[in-house]
């Protein structure tokens, strides 16, 4: 690869959560499309004030499972090569993205890729802030789901503002193995993502999170599992909230506050098979990749939050309470 094909995917890595954003809020019309709704349907709600929703329905039998996101479209603007999975339980869901370029990003930054947040040079963690992944429960009722998020990359107290708009959305099937995800306001709805299944069909599902203060989960479904680990240091306020952690982490290394943008992307999540060795096969943190997952997770222990039909067994090597 020539080193202007490695400068167009830099680029192209550093200007992907703004294009996620465009994408999502259809170029920042989406506060205006979207204007009737409850505070405690924000999906930072709860998080912010340590509750959980009350939820009334499960997602349908045939959404529980690991989906791919082969197309992101809105805005005007679409991606169809990012990095993704969402494994979604009866109510838990853990959520992963990564832009398809970042490795190559993170060589062309530094050479090769790091093996800590210790090795990462400026620039690196700079691509490094450019993933998202989040986890909690989603509350469905007929066609429709709104999302409350109990661990996310996009917001930390006083450095990230909250989102503004309620992560809720309607689910259009397609076929046994694929469905839409639409925009619940607009018209027509003024983003849509399609999701297509990794792994087998059945409503088995298991979720796990932390019992104790650092706050983690994870969910396993259709063979598949997908995890999210809080922050272990909370990054400190730079005198204003950014719109996300890639500008959070931007301002603090200009700020030479590196220890501030390590904290924010401190965050861990990743997926994998759930089987054999459970291993991670992608994750937020290259130097996890092939890694088993208890490795990844250990010292945090975990209580079984939600189970589904059939027998599932935790992970090996991963602490479980009761």
């Amino acid at each position: 690869m020539t080193t202007t094909a490695h400068r167009r995917i830099l680029r192209d890595v550093l200007a992907w959560t703004q294009l996620q954003a465009r994408i999502l809020t259809a170029h920042g019309r989406a506060n205006a499309y979207f204007t009737d709704f409850k505070p405690e349907e924000l999906p930072h709600h709860h998080l912010r004030r340590g509750t959980m929703p009350t939820l009334t329905k499960t997602a349908p039998a045939w959404a529980v499972g690991c989906w791919a996101r082969p197309l992101f479209s809105g805005g005007g603007a679409a991606t169809s090569d990012d990095r993704v999975r969402n494994v979604q339980g009866l109510n838990y869901f853990v959520d992963v993205r990564m832009p398809a370029g970042r490795d190559v990003a993170l060589r062309a930054v530094q050479g090769e890729l790091p093996t800590s947040l210790d090795d990462c040079s400026d620039d690196a963690l700079r691509v490094l802030a450019r993933q998202h992944a989040f986890g909690g429960v989603g509350d469905f009722e007929n066609d429709v789901c709104a999302r409350h998020h109990v661990v996310d990359w996009q917001f930390a107290p006083d450095c990230i503002a909250p989102r503004a708009r309620p992560n809720k959305w309607r689910l259009r099937r397609r076929g046994p193995d694929a469905w839409v995800e639409e925009a619940f306001a607009g018209d027509p709805p003024y983003y849509y993502e399609l999701w297509r299944r990794v792994g087998r069909r059945g409503d088995e599902a298991l979720a796990l999170r932390a019992a104790g203060p650092r706050d983690a989960l994870i969910v396993i479904a259709g063979g598949r599992f997908a995890y999210v680990v809080a922050r272990a240091t909370a990054p400190q306020s730079l005198g204003e909230e950014h719109a996300s952690t890639a500008a959070y982490v931007d301002a603090a290394l200009a700020q030479q506050r590196r220890g501030d943008a390590e904290a924010m992307l401190g965050l861990e999540a990743g997926w994998g098979l759930a089987a054999g060795a459970w291993a991670v096969e992608a994750a937020l943190q290259p130097w996890r990749e092939g890694r088993a997952l208890s490795e990844v997770v250990s010292g945090v222990a975990f209580r079984v939050a939600e189970r589904g039909d059939g027998v599932l067994v935790s992970p090996p090597g991963v602490v479980v309470v009761d």
